[in-house]
């Protein structure tokens, strides 16, 4: 079979706010069966890229959804500390609106801050849903190739073994997925180019963080893609956090550990 050329998507990015009309821990990696559960963000964002399995690569069908939330969340913090700001805390409920929001646009096929679905339409919403209101808050969110771009035209090659390797059409250079602490750079790379998710990272206000990720098909070349989502609050409040804690146990790429300590 000949090797067929396709062409990749752009990337894309989005950033929203919300403050509801008043003014509020520790997520980790649910390992395999039998492991012990490790706590990535008790960890400084040094400590946890020194990790091997953040230098791994995920490969066609298969990636760790909370490690790279919690790749992308580090970043962010090395940018804040760039910026000699203060570094996020982590926020079970951030983090399960996060994920929601971002599976949710890869079932119903969309990429925008506002859901088609009823309750769920809005950042206020969502905030009310993981029982958050009266905070300042605001929303990234970006879809992102599962594989380098290269110079924007890939020649597929079928293999022997089923299998599918891709080279860049100009180089011939292999086209690889990325690790996770390359596609984490990436992501925070873009956004902070960008003046409005730049503003949210960076605003002094937003002391807790919490990262969606969820891997599916965008556009009409069926791109293998992330959608990620960054949700961003002045607050986090304790029993939301327990609940959410618990909601997350159950979630699939499930994390845990204790709650964060709300800040004055």
């Amino acid at each position: 079979m000949k090797p067929a050329v396709i062409a990749p998507l752009l990337l894309l990015f989005c950033a929203g706010q919300a403050r509801p009309p008043v003014a509020a821990v520790s997520p980790t990696t649910e390992p395999k069966a039998g492991a012990t559960k490790i706590d990535y963000y008790s960890m400084t964002p040094e400590q946890f890229f020194n990790r091997r399995e953040t230098q791994d690569r995920y490969g066609k069908g298969s990636v760790n959804g909370a490690l790279l939330e919690a790749a992308i969340f580090q970043q962010a913090n090395i940018e804040r500390s760039r910026h000699q700001l203060g570094t996020f805390q982590p926020s079970f409920a951030l983090n399960l609106m996060a994920r929601r929001h971002s599976e949710e646009m890869v079932k119903l096929h969309y990429f925008a801050h506002e859901s088609p679905t009823p309750g769920k339409r809005t950042l206020v919403e969502r905030l009310r849903n993981v029982g958050l209101a009266n905070v300042a808050a605001a929303e990234n969110i970006a879809v992102l190739p599962a594989r380098e771009m290269g110079s924007g035209h890939f020649i597929v090659h079928y293999n022997p073994d089923g299998s599918e390797s891709l080279t860049d059409a100009q180089t011939g250079k292999p086209i690889l997925y990325d690790t996770y602490q390359e596609l984490a750079e990436s992501v925070l790379d873009e956004w902070m180019k960008s003046p409005e998710h730049r503003k949210n990272m960076l605003n002094k206000e937003y002391a807790y963080l919490g990262v969606g990720a969820a891997r599916g098909i965008y556009g009409d070349n069926h791109q293998d893609s992330f959608f990620l989502t960054q949700n961003f609050s002045s607050a986090v409040v304790p029993a939301g956090e327990v609940k959410a804690q618990g909601e997350l146990a159950g979630h699939g790429q499930a994390n845990s550990s204790q709650p964060a300590v709300q800040r004055p």
